[in-house]
């Protein structure tokens, strides 16, 4: 029940940092660019919640989407392929480590955390519902993955932690 309520109040907070790139309030000099989307205070990291399952740092781009000073732009490409390149990760991550693994159950929960920020994104607006669609197809169909997030892929595949097999459309 507390993992459940820690994660449904990080989620929430997730979807009020779901902006359009060019909506009010948005200063894009403002924000840096970081593997999961962007960051309107860099190197201040600060929970968005209490006790999240991953501490936000600026060095793991896992802990960024429990930040407070985390920011997806709901009508930018770019963000949401960043999104579905961590979720392919994560999946793959999730199918490699055992079932007992600790990490397994924080993978789970970050997984889930993408997946509603994508739903949000998807259900604010036609325009982010087709870029959700188009950034699907282009990681699932065609493997296409941000720089970030494939040189990711790689070193974990080298290490023998991620095991990869076809991923079907996310449920979001």
């Amino acid at each position: 029940r507390e993992q459940l309520t820690t994660f449904w109040d990080a989620a929430h907070e997730a979807a009020k940092h779901i902006r359009d790139a060019d909506g009010e309030g948005v200063n894009s000099d403002a924000v840096t660019r970081i593997a999961t989307g962007h960051c309107d205070d860099y190197q201040n990291p600060q929970p968005a919640i209490e006790n999240p399952p991953i501490m936000p740092n600026c060095k793991s781009q896992y802990g960024c989407l429990f930040c407070v000073h985390y920011v997806c732009h709901a009508n930018d490409e770019e963000d949401i392929h960043k999104l579905f390149s961590l979720l392919y990760i994560v999946n793959g991550v999730i199918n490699g480590i055992s079932d007992t693994d600790k990490a397994k159950a924080l993978f789970l929960m970050l997984s889930a955390r993408v997946r509603q920020i994508l739903h949000s994104i998807k259900v604010k607006s036609d325009i982010g519902s087709d870029l959700v669609k188009c950034a699907s197809e282009r990681v699932l169909k065609y493997g296409e993955l941000t720089p970030y997030w494939e040189n990711r892929l790689q070193r974990y595949e080298s290490h023998g932690i991620v095991f990869v097999e076809k991923q079907e459309e996310f449920k979001l």
